[in-house]
């Protein structure tokens, strides 16, 4: 896959996902009762969730088109985490992959760092901010909603919609700082690092 065909893919996937969440929370005109506020609430933090998920592949995927590109060479660890696969062996002793099953905050930041390597810019969200901390609590907030344990756990109350707004800005910030390190250098605007640079680069590692 070419640059600009992943950088293409990457943001229709975000639009599509973008219009999920702006059509859940577009305003009807009738008044809605408790229950249905909840159900449309439910139904955002959904949305959110699968834009999330979605978003984060797509970066580790331009991360891999970069990778080919320059010769930058991934570790097989590295590599099986970028396509989200896990292997093991089947019964016939032979090997199979399946998806892997990622911790969010974790593939949040393993992807950044992989892109960051490979596009070599020194972008770092800060961990230490308000809107990280909302990114977190808002995993709290759909593991509780996708696991209700009593009906008062498919709730979600008005600060928790804040938060779950807040981690949005927070993923939505992110995604634009990398999609324009990426675009820049589709359209040829930064040099390419030399062969040099990229074989000093600790790839995917603190």
């Amino acid at each position: 896959m070419r640059l600009r065909t992943a950088i293409e893919n990457f943001n229709a996937i975000h639009q599509a996902l973008l219009d999920d969440i702006l059509s859940v929370f577009s305003k009807p005109k009738e008044k809605l009762d408790l229950g249905r506020i909840q159900q449309i609430r439910r139904a955002h933090l959904r949305a959110v969730f699968v834009h999330f998920e979605a978003i984060i592949f797509q970066v580790k995927q331009l991360a891999l088109v970069r990778g080919e590109m320059s010769g930058l060479r991934f570790s097989a660890c590295e590599l099986s985490l970028l396509r989200e696969e896990e292997h093991s062996l089947n019964d016939k002793g032979e090997p199979t992959s399946r998806p892997a099953r990622l911790r969010l905050s974790d593939n949040f930041k393993f992807a950044t760092k992989l892109f960051s390597s490979a596009y070599c810019c020194s972008y770092c969200p800060d961990y230490g901010s308000h809107k990280w901390e909302s990114f977190q609590r808002a995993q709290k907030i759909r593991n509780r909603v996708t696991h209700p344990k009593t009906a008062a756990h498919l709730e979600i109350s008005d600060q928790e919609l804040q938060v779950i707004d807040e981690a949005f800005d927070w993923v939505y910030d992110w995604h634009l700082e990398l999609f324009k390190n990426a675009c820049l250098i589709a359209k040829g605007h930064r040099k390419r690092p030399s062969t040099k640079t990229l074989k000093s680069v600790s790839v995917g590692r603190s």
